[in-house]
């Protein structure tokens, strides 16, 4: 025991906070369902079904599953995963997992279509490295006109965080251990591009976007 006495676990690693913040996003989907509300990512659609813990669907990514309708009764589903917090580094297991379960099912066009259909990780609060540099890597992989492109932005110094650059190798790592083979940012850059990142700030001092649910659902009432 040391001079100040014994160490104390933090209350969020023991008392359930991830299993909370999951079960409030889940409320928060369910709420847009209801309001056949517009999502985040696809905002020219409406919230129309929400499923959740997902694997007995076939899915990997099972936090949940929103399925949207947009002009022509067109339907775009967002397949996403909750994370209170996320570290993206290749030795970390819980960044593995949530990265493969992605890419196996952006792998399987029976579930997934990179034409209509999107991944979104939703963690609580991001860091300002997560959002802004491996944000920026994502809308990076948007905005480049091919692969090629992809890579030349990467490779090109001051056009992308050197910080940026090195979450696509760690991503490169964990796919390519997974398939037994060298992946590039090249190779993962379709993956990159259906990938979103959501903060938010349920069961939170601030609350914001329960603040926004909730007026919507009282006007609505």
């Amino acid at each position: 025991m040391s001079a100040q006495g014994p160490s104390v676990s933090s209350p969020l690693s023991t008392g359930g906070a991830g299993t909370f913040f999951e079960r409030d996003v889940a409320a928060y989907w369910l709420a847009q369902q209801l309001l056949r509300w517009i999502p985040p990512i696809f905002i020219e659609t409406s919230v129309i079904e929400v499923s959740l813990q997902t694997e007995h669907l076939g899915w990997k990514t099972d936090d949940f599953l929103i399925t949207c309708e947009g002009a022509g009764a067109v339907h775009q589903k967002l397949a996403g995963q909750v994370k209170r917090a996320f570290t993206l580094r290749a030795t970390d297991e819980e960044c593995r997992k949530a990265i493969l379960d992605f890419w196996q099912d952006f792998k399987n066009p029976a579930a997934f279509s990179c034409a209509t259909d999107r991944f979104v990780l939703v963690v609580q609060r991001g860091t300002d490295s997560l959002f802004g540099h491996f944000g920026r890597l994502l809308d990076g992989a948007r905005r480049a006109r091919d692969d090629a492109d992809f890579a030349r932005r990467l490779a090109t110094p001051g056009f992308m965080s050197k910080k940026a650059a090195h979450y696509a190798n760690e991503i490169c790592k964990i796919v390519g251990e997974h398939e037994g083979r060298v992946m590039t940012p090249a190779g993962i850059w379709p993956f990159l591009k259906v990938l979103h990142l959501l903060s938010l700030d349920l069961d939170t001092a601030t609350r914001q976007a329960e603040g926004h649910i909730r007026g919507l659902l009282a006007y609505t009432a």
